[in-house]
């Protein structure tokens, strides 16, 4: 759990991040007024909700027939969060040019035609950055069960800790590197995040497979030994054949042994 609490924090850092520096992009392409501002800002949270709520139904409904393992979903969504800082700009500076082009008579007309320029552009890519608290949660759910009863509370106080971060950090970049230098930094976050989550998807699997390898080796192996009516057979036998209390001991501790460690590779 821990790792998800250091990805999640990292994760909220980006957010926050993109949400400033594509704030700023924005109303350097559109126009600095306030109406403009509330569009971002909306679209902004609109995609992040609706990223939340879909995530969740589809999890909800489909979550017992997903094969792909959900670490392997985090990741990708991750990446594709990172492939967003380097695309937004570009949507931005392509919707600019677009609205050059029309004949925009009111400043109405104005304010819709990017707004919805603007929410093309944002909600998919925030859309992502929403889904990845369900889809987190679900990997949480099948990698450390024990702990699936308080994991939204878990990742939300920890994306909530990165926010903060990410709404005081970026400000001071800006200072130093610029919007597009600053915004560099959230793709090598995000490839961080995605390289952690494979890794650890690949220690699970790991896992997995040496517990695997150890039930086969045991099974094909050590069949007698699940032969359970031999076992006690033979080992009432050999506890009539001993008379001190020692060595009855001995041959039950002996037993308990083998049985644990059988039911270990199990």
């Amino acid at each position: 759990m821990d790792w998800f609490f250091v990805l999640f924090f990292i994760s909220g850092f980006c957010s926050i991040l993109y949400e400033l520096v594509w704030l700023r992009l924005a109303v350097a392409q559109f126009g600095i007024t306030s109406p403009l501002i509330s569009i971002v800002l909306s679209m902004f949270m609109a995609g992040l909700g609706l990223g939340s709520w879909g995530a969740g139904y589809a999890i909800r409904k489909y979550g017992d027939r997903i094969k792909t393992p959900p670490l392997r979903l985090y990741a990708l969504t991750e990446l594709l969060i990172g492939i967003s800082a380097l695309a937004v700009p570009y949507q931005l500076f392509w919707g600019r040019g677009l609205l050059e082009h029309i004949s925009i008579s009111s400043s109405a007309a104005y304010y819709l035609a990017s707004g919805a320029w603007i929410c093309l552009t944002l909600v998919p890519w925030c859309a992502c950055m929403g889904a990845t608290i369900p889809v987190a949660m679900l990997a949480i759910k099948k990698s450390v069960y024990r702990e699936a009863h308080r994991s939204f509370s878990f990742l939300y106080v920890a994306n909530v800790l990165g926010a903060v971060a990410g709404a005081i950090v970026p400000l001071l970049l800006i200072e130093v590197y610029g919007f597009r230098g600053t915004l560099r930094i959230g793709p090598l976050l995000n490839s961080l995040l995605f390289v952690t989550a494979m890794g650890l998807l690949i220690g699970l699997l790991s896992e997995a497979v040496r517990g695997q390898v150890k039930q086969a080796i045991a099974r094909h192996f050590y069949r007698h030994k699940y032969d359970y009516r031999r076992e006690w057979t033979e080992f009432t036998g050999k506890l009539a054949s001993v008379l001190s209390i020692q060595a009855i001991a001995a041959r039950l501790l002996a037993t308990v042994e083998e049985v644990k460690s059988l039911k270990q590779a199990a």
